[in-house]
């Protein structure tokens, strides 16, 4: 990623490796993905076995579910994501 880029970015991001689970506005597991990179804001996820990520879901960070955040997707890009998490924490779809 170009230093332009990252001097766009309104908070600092973190790299990581962290596995998690999206679910859809329902509940329903729609299977399991991991965190590349993270901030106050959004994270950076690898999409695993084929997923198909809604343009608006729930993360959860564990497999007890909490601590979790309601996303949006901002950008797609073969098996990897961007997302925003809402901040009044209603994932629409």
């Amino acid at each position: 990623m170009s230093s332009e880029w990252n001097n766009l970015r309104r908070a600092k991001r973190q790299n990581l490796h962290y596995g998690c689970r999206v679910v859809d506005t329902s509940g329903t597991v729609l299977g399991t993905c991991t965190i590349c990179d993270i901030s106050d804001g959004g994270a950076r996820l690898q999409l695993r076995d084929k997923l198909t990520v809604p343009d608006a879901f729930i993360l959860h960070l564990s497999n007890q579910g909490t601590p979790r955040r309601c996303c949006r997707v901002v950008w797609r890009k073969d098996t990897e994501i961007g997302v925003f998490f809402e901040k009044d924490g209603a994932a629409r779809s």
